[in-house]
């Protein structure tokens, strides 16, 4: 998928072996990053700001209705979500998967000044925190919880000093980060869409 500054949601429906790579998403009233479907989709690097302002989580996991086919093999790694409702950061709707094995969300950061909360609706969990949800689900064990440091919420581009900084694991499919600068420069990958020169 071509890399892009859009303010829309980035969304996988029905989609086979994808990757979404590298995007810059801000103030947007649904998901951020969204799944639907999917047979081997992976959302990799991406920058979030301000979204499921109204609805959904953060991330979206889910069945499309119109196809009744649950994905498969879905690797979401390598992303910062920055939110600012009580919307929770994932949110995994009903017979999303065949089966939850193959679900790999991990290695993101995630932040939200009002806490971070989590719900799937199959095992009946709303509202619950982080440090549970890992426990109790095996998802996110390498996530972290921590303010990126954007130095600008509109480019999504990362201060000095972010914690997002060296903190990626390297991913065969994302060798350039949303500007064309080889990842990694120096160190390892960093979160996000932006690679830096440290």
């Amino acid at each position: 998928m071509p890399r892009s500054t859009t303010t829309r949601a980035i969304t996988r429906r029905s989609s086979y072996n994808s990757i979404v790579k590298n995007n810059v998403i801000t103030n947007d009233q649904s998901a951020c990053l969204a799944e639907s479907s999917s047979y081997n989709a992976e959302i990799y690097n991406n920058s979030c700001y301000n979204t499921a302002i109204s609805r959904h989580g953060g991330i979206m996991i889910s069945n499309e209705s119109a196809l009744h086919q649950a994905g498969t093999n879905v690797y979401i790694r390598n992303n910062i979500l920055y939110n600012l409702t009580n919307r929770p950061m994932e949110v995994i709707a009903p017979h999303a998967m065949t089966n939850y094995a193959t679900l790999h969300i991990d290695h993101n950061m995630y932040y939200n000044p009002n806490g971070v909360t989590f719900e799937w609706d199959d095992k009946n969990i709303y509202g619950m925190p982080f440090a549970t949800w890992q426990k109790t689900t095996g998802l996110d064990k390498y996530t972290v919880v921590a303010n990126p440091l954007y130095a600008s919420t509109s480019t999504l581009t990362l201060s000095a000093n972010s914690p997002a900084i060296n903190a990626g694991i390297v991913l065969p499919s994302v060798t350039h980060d949303f500007n064309g600068v080889a990842r990694p420069t120096s160190g390892s990958y960093d979160l996000g869409a932006y690679q830096s020169a440290q």
